[in-house]
């Protein structure tokens, strides 16, 4: 999930930080301030239960679950409006939002982590959670973009090298420890990479050739191979036409762009014992032409298709936005004005996009608060992230 922030299913027993499960509402904190200027987002990112953005301004901001510090402000209550994560008030870059995690990317090449830190997965030799950011243990600043998985964290660096660090239990972050808590180097066998997207316990990544190498669990086919076996070693993907140029993952299943624009995912999406989509090798998205962005969340999928917004997958809480609760093993229309947009991704049971001129918009699951417009109300169409009700702590 580039969550798309990787970006990106969901009946699994979560047992590594405070408990989500039961998702008790806190009240906002009392004590913040509207921020002065134009608030529009340039890009975004959709975790567990909550999401990030990077403001125009270059700042960063976390909204919905507070659990394990994951908003980055300091405290663990949740928020409903989009609040300002301490110490990253300029040159953020983008930022990429976990289960239960979330880190920044400064335009320095500096990461910056922050939230659950009990696998390792802030990267800060540390098993301890943080309330606010810490910067990740590189020896270089060097990174040009970030994905994070359910408790793992991934990381392209200049060279063409992919890192990552946290839960390693099915060899999802390429090293041979249990746990890796600081940035272990990936072997890719040489190959240059341009882009890594890391799922719940997987993860793909693209080289310069194009092709697709994915690693960790494949006990649904994941990682577009037949042997079920996990693996911390990276295994190319074969079977897709062309050059690929994008790749996402969610829980179970992966999806790659290729450069003549059609959309080819493999793995699984179900729903506890629903199997909504079943793809036991690399298989083309009926109707994929003229794909531009694209995100995965843990049991759905968003793209960019003609210039309209298309989802598929599980839609238990509107989380394709089409005005329906119903599963869909095809790509629906989401139900948004055919505007210019610039960013996508799917949570796990939300989603949301960036228009150009940087209103945002986010639908499906909200019992914490991470569609960031002042409820809890889950929503099966589009709502307007409210401007007028981001807080800032004073």
């Amino acid at each position: 999930m580039k969550f798309i922030f990787y970006y990106i299913s969901i009946t699994l027993v979560f047992t590594s930080c405070v408990s989500d499960v039961k998702h008790q509402q806190k009240k906002n904190n009392t004590g913040y301030t509207k921020p002065s200027g134009d608030f529009k987002f340039r890009q975004i990112s959709c975790g567990g239960y909550h999401t990030c953005g990077v403001r125009k301004d270059k700042s960063a901001w976390c909204w919905g679950a507070g659990n394990d510090g994951r908003l980055g402000y300091g405290e663990e209550r949740n928020v409903m409006n989009p609040i300002q994560v301490k110490e990253l008030e300029k040159n953020i870059y983008s930022v990429s939002a976990g289960y239960s995690h979330s880190c920044a990317l400064t335009e320095l090449g500096e990461v910056f982590c922050w939230g659950c830190g009990r696998d390792g997965q802030l990267g800060n030799d540390s098993f301890l959670t943080q309330l606010v950011p810490v910067r990740v243990m590189f020896s270089d600043n060097t990174a040009v973009s970030l994905s994070l998985g359910e408790y793992h964290s991934c990381s392209l660096k200049k060279d063409g090298t992919i890192w990552c660090w946290g839960k390693n239990n099915f060899g999802q972050t390429g090293c041979e420890e249990c746990t890796c808590k600081t940035p272990e180097k990936v072997n890719t066998s040489g190959k240059r990479m341009i882009s890594v997207a890391s799922g719940s316990r997987h993860t793909c990544a693209v080289s310069v050739e194009g092709k697709v190498l994915c690693w960790g669990d494949n006990s649904a086919s994941q990682l577009g191979t037949k042997d079920p076996k996990k693996t911390n070693t990276p295994v190319e993907v074969t079977g897709i036409p062309g050059k690929i140029v994008s790749i996402e993952v969610g829980e179970y299943h992966s999806c790659a762009k290729t450069e003549s624009g059609n959309l080819w995912c493999w793995g699984t999406m179900k729903h506890r014992t629903s199997m909504i989509v079943k793809m036991t090798q690399p298989t083309i998205i009926k109707e994929s032409k003229n794909v531009s962005l694209i995100s995965s969340g843990y049991n759905h999928q968003c793209s960019i298709i003609n210039n309209r917004l298309m989802c598929f997958g599980l839609n238990n809480y509107g989380q394709l936005g089409n005005k329906s609760t119903v599963d869909s093993s095809n790509p629906v229309e989401v139900n948004l004005p055919k505007k210019h947009i610039k960013s996508i991704s799917c949570g796990k049971y939300h989603t949301c996009a960036v228009y150009n001129n940087g209103k945002t918009w986010c639908w499906g699951y909200n019992q914490d608060g991470q569609l960031g417009n002042g409820s809890t109300q889950n929503t099966d169409t589009p709502s307007q992230v409210m401007i007028e009700n981001v807080i800032r702590k004073n």
